[in-house]
Parts: structure tokens; C-alpha cells; sequence
């Protein structure tokens, strides 16, 4: 049997914490670049993976529009959480993992 994923609420409190931790611009990048860390989910947490971690080339981020300054990037990123579209797409990325 397969667990559940976090709810949204918890998904967006545990981003929102390692946003706080690490910054907005870590886990952001425009299209075709990738940030500092890649969000991951293990046992209903969380987690950032840094640049030299192997699975870190998988993992969720949030792609920035091209030409958005640097100083919008935070409510960018807030926007992103909030109206549900991480967690939309972190469900996508693992659609096997949690109904297979």
C-alpha cells in the first residue's frame, strides 16, 4: 500500500520554511536553467537537494517567467505556492508513487 502525499497545507508550510531557510531565488531558475535546490518529498516532508545531490536533476522548482526582475522573484514564488500550482505539480511528478 502505497502512503499518502502531504496535503496541501503541509506541502506549502514545509516549502515555505525552506524558502525562509535557503531564500526564494534557491529554488527558482528561468526556463531551461536550474536553481541552487530542487524540492522532494520523503515520509510527508519536504526536502531541498543541493546541485550535487544524483536525484536532484528530478526534482520541483519553480520556473520563472523570462524578464522578471530579480526583486519580483519572491511573490513569484509566493504566487506559485499559493494558488496550489507546486503542489499540482509536485502530484504530477508522482502520480505512480502515490496511486500505482
Amino acid at each position: 500500500m502505497s502512503q499518502s502525499p502531504p496535503t496541501l497545507s503541509e506541502f506549502n508550510a514545509q516549502v515555505a520554511s525552506l524558502v525562509d531557510q535557503f531564500g526564494p531565488a534557491a529554488f527558482c531558475a528561468m526556463p531551461g536553467e536550474r536553481p541552487e535546490y530542487t524540492l522532494f518529498v520523503e515520509d510527508a516532508r519536504v526536502i531541498a537537494e543541493p546541485r550535487s545531490a544524483p536525484r536532484y536533476p528530478y526534482g520541483l522548482h519553480c520556473e520563472l517567467r523570462t524578464g522578471l526582475p530579480d526583486d519580483q522573484v519572491a511573490d513569484y514564488l509566493n504566487k506559485w505556492l499559493t494558488t496550489g500550482e507546486a503542489y499540482e505539480e509536485f502530484l504530477g511528478m508522482n502520480v505512480c508513487r502515490y496511486n500505482c
